[in-house]
């Protein structure tokens, strides 16, 4: 709604600039990563930005943070108005859950992301051929005729504007599953994963721009934290929608929490200190504590709000991203793939060892 919907008809050019961002910068990061053998964010950002590695950590964290946040936001109140539970207990369950896969380690990670993606897909599919099927006509008019009437100066390249805004911290959501890259054998495989990524992410928003254009320009439905809670009437649907929520806040916690606790595990990994010598990584109760803290901190910065979270906290954090990321991808990124032994020894010498190994391995 945001950051496409908004724009009525001109929404399709926002999407279209949102999956092209996202093609191309998936495609870029999984294939890095591939390349240099990085399967951690902090690995892979010592690999382009040398020494300026912490500040992504610090924007990286921090978005994490407001990301689940975000769900937590709607979770918890989507869980209290369709299903009765009150929202703190909503967020103690959640919270329980996600640290109950954390706990249990990188195989029920992978088997919860298949079957909770599974669910979450056909929950909205359900959701979005109701509301398609008993308005979608509505959608259609508002393409033919080129609706914007819910912004006051709509244009193309404000479009564009926010599409740039929402891929800059959609980019995110690349980052978690570094710690597959290593099942890829090939370029052609990264390049494909990225792609298959940027549409994966591309279908919902489609089909949610959709669904919102059914009853555009209605403040009714616009202006809702939640919109869907306005346009979705059968009880089932409601139910299923607070439980795909509820699956969405888990899933999204239990990526990026493990993405930051596999960060510190090599960290302690590597480190020569005393008190970590002998230490093979973190117990899988301190993965789950360090995941606790951060959910818990996320459920604290829930209290501001979702719209407030979205609009203003956001754009912010989406510049951030695009600064420390994409510029350094498309940049050193892009030269160091196409030159793999330019200066070599530079990125070897300041902690990016595995570099060699993956140059040799091509």
């Amino acid at each position: 709604m945001e950051y496409v919907a908004k724009y009525g008809a001109l929404g399709s050019v926002a999407i279209l600039t949102y999956v092209t961002v996202l093609a191309i910068c998936g495609a870029l990061v999984y294939e890095f990563s591939r390349r240099f053998d990085l399967y951690d964010y902090k690995s892979l950002m010592k690999n382009l930005i040398w020494h300026g590695w912490p500040v992504f950590e610090a924007i990286y964290v921090i978005l994490a943070v407001v990301i689940i946040a975000v769900v937590a936001s709607a979770g918890g109140n989507l869980m209290n108005q369709i299903l009765g539970v009150p929202v703190f207990l909503a967020n103690v369950l959640l919270i329980g859950f996600i640290f109950f896969v954390l706990y249990f380690g990188r195989e029920a990670i992978e088997r919860f992301s298949v079957y909770g993606t599974t669910f979450i897909y056909a929950v909205y599919l359900a959701m979005f051929g109701y509301v398609l099927a008993t308005n979608g006509g509505q959608a259609l008019d508002i393409l033919r005729s080129g609706s914007t009437a819910y912004v006051n100066d709509p244009s193309v390249p404000a479009a564009i504007k926010s599409a740039l805004i929402y891929a800059g911290y959609s980019l995110i959501g690349f980052i978690p599953p570094l710690f597959l890259i290593d099942r890829m054998e090939n370029r052609s495989e990264a390049v494909v994963s990225g792609v298959l990524s940027a549409f994966m992410l591309g279908i919902p928003l489609v089909l949610s721009y959709l669904s919102l254009l059914a009853y555009y320009p209605n403040g009714d439905v616009m202006g809702a934290s939640v919109p869907w809670l306005a346009m979705l009437d059968p009880p089932v649907l409601l139910v299923c929608y607070g439980i795909a929520i509820g699956w969405t806040l888990t899933e999204t916690g239990v990526g990026f929490v493990h993405s930051i606790t596999e960060r510190i595990d090599e960290d302690i990994k590597e480190s020569d200190h005393r008190f970590f010598a002998a230490r093979d990584g973190l117990s899988s109760l301190e993965r789950g504590s360090v995941g606790l803290l951060i959910l818990l901190g996320a459920i604290a910065l829930s209290r501001i709000g979702i719209i407030s979270l979205v609009s203003e906290v956001y754009p912010i954090l989406a510049v951030l991203f695009t600064a420390v990321l994409v510029i350094p991808l498309l940049t050193v990124g892009l030269y160091r793939l196409s030159n793999p032994a330019w200066k070599r020894e530079f990125w070897r010498e300041r902690g990016a060892e595995t570099q060699s190994s993956g140059i040799e391995a091509e």
